[in-house]
């Protein structure tokens, strides 16, 4: 055995050896390999930063939509004239105020086709009237664009004139008849300081651009609707593309949720600069390390004690659930179902989780609330902790079934007594991205929380 160990440390170590050999050589011998690895590195770079833009934006956008889709709000607007200006004022800043503290955004808001009323959380605004403010014909371009969300960059008359992100979700009736647009404002800022932490961290310039290669997004605010890119850069074949430029290179991204591209740019490398490069350094050196225990694992021939092992990053520590990177790892969230096993998708949180936790042990709730679930609509799927009280759930029911189950579920944890939860489910469509069948979902979660939870919405 030790004699084994010996060999095997040998081997290892004159493994390991002539990889750094070999590598220190290609990088000297063949500088283009230099642009490849940069290429590489700010491809997975753009990725992160992409992940990060949606990660900031996902939630203000569900809610947009969900502020859209809702049934008591779109009753309101049509028998609009039944209330006086004060009444409906009243309304609209109680609900576009909690909104807005919901969301967690800088402003909220709510257009009335029928009157051109604008209202924030404040109240009413103003009417908007394009020929005496030219600012107001946002409202009327939104509209012919026939979309059911869009972004618009622009400055907040009601905020100090800030530069500020505005989703505009379109509300219409049954027949497809508009109704107005709502929606949520986030400030430039919030961007910016996402931006502004890689590009100081990794010498880089990064934007957001539309389709017509306009900057909406840039960490300098004087650039902002004034700079242009050619679009020549932009690609929606690939989910990222490289381009060299006559200075250095651009990764683009396009990002489907806002219609923008992600455009990060950097100098081109010397070779000299490339290998002292400390993420360079850095990254051999991970390497060098997880060459050696790996070889040192599989000389142990403890193969199933690796995999759990290598599971542990992907299991959550408080209900024992595969978490979102688990999810991403075997199914991706870009991609679609590669089988016909899960028939339904449902989406579930603990309504005022963070009250119930500030009284009570939050850990137990969740431990408990899972094991609700797994007694329920587990029982014939796989439940995951997609993050913080949010759970995603794959079933191999019906919808129909998996509705009843949801039911089931909201029920027992209701009689505990501790909390309640909303779910929304949906069918699984084969021919969306896994992504869409996660949002659909995810917004009839939102809409029960939206009426109080407690209950299952199916879409």
């Amino acid at each position: 055995m030790k004699e084994n160990q010996r060999r095997l440390a040998v081997l290892i170590s004159s493994l390991l050896a002539l990889y750094l050999i070999l590598s220190t050589v290609f990088y000297f011998v063949f500088p283009l390999k230099q642009e490849h690895s940069a290429r590489d590195f700010h491809i997975l770079l753009t990725e992160t930063i992409h992940n990060a833009i949606e990660k900031k934006l996902d939630a203000p956008i569900l809610l947009s939509m969900s502020m859209s889709h809702n049934t008591l709000l779109k009753a309101l607007l049509k028998k609009e004239e039944n209330y006086t200006e004060e009444r409906l004022t009243e309304i609209m800043k109680a609900w576009l105020g909690d909104k807005k503290r919901v969301g967690k955004c800088s402003t909220s808001f709510l257009v009335s086709e029928k009157t051109r009323r604008y209202f924030t959380g404040d109240g009413l605004v103003k009417t908007l009237d394009p020929y005496s403010d030219p600012h107001d014909i946002w409202y009327n371009d939104f509209i012919s664009r026939n979309v059911p969300l869009a972004l618009d960059v622009d400055v907040d008359q009601n905020n100090r004139q800030i530069w500020t992100v505005f989703l505009n979700a379109r509300m219409e009736d049954e027949n497809k008849n508009v109704l107005g647009v709502c929606g949520l404002g986030i400030t430039m800022n919030e961007l910016q300081e996402i931006f502004n932490e890689y590009e100081n961290k990794y010498n880089i310039k990064i934007n957001l651009v539309d389709e017509n290669g306009l900057v909406q997004v840039d960490t300098s605010s004087v650039n902002i609707e004034t700079n242009y890119y050619s679009t020549q850069v932009f690609s929606k074949d690939d989910d990222y593309t490289y381009k060299k430029l006559k200075k250095g290179f651009a990764v683009t991204s396009y990002i489907s949720q806002l219609g923008w591209y992600l455009v990060v740019r950097n100098k081109e490398l010397k070779r000299s600069e490339f290998l002292l490069d400390p993420h360079y350094i850095i990254a051999q050196l991970l390497s060098f390390l997880l060459l050696l225990l790996a070889g040192f694992l599989i000389s142990r021939k403890i193969s199933r004690n690796f995999k759990s092992g290598g599971n542990a990053g992907n299991v959550d520590a408080i209900t024992g659930l595969f978490n979102r990177n688990y999810f991403k790892e075997v199914y991706g969230e870009k991609g679609v179902f590669n089988t016909t096993r899960y028939k339904s998708i449902a989406v579930f949180d603990i309504d005022s989780f963070k009250e119930a936790n500030d009284t009570m042990d939050g850990d137990k709730i969740l431990k408990d609330v899972t094991e609700a679930a797994k007694q329920t609509i587990g029982l014939n799927g796989e439940i995951f902790r997609w993050g913080g009280d949010e759970f995603a759930v794959l079933m191999e029911e019906p919808v129909n079934q998996a509705y009843d189950s949801c039911k089931t579920f909201c029920h027992m944890v209701a009689d505990e007594g501790k909390v309640t939860v909303s779910v929304g489910v949906t069918t699984v469509r084969l021919s969306d991205t896994i992504k869409k069948n996660y949002y659909r979902a995810a917004q009839g979660c939102y809409l029960v929380k939206e009426m109080g939870g407690n209950d299952v919405k199916r879409s």
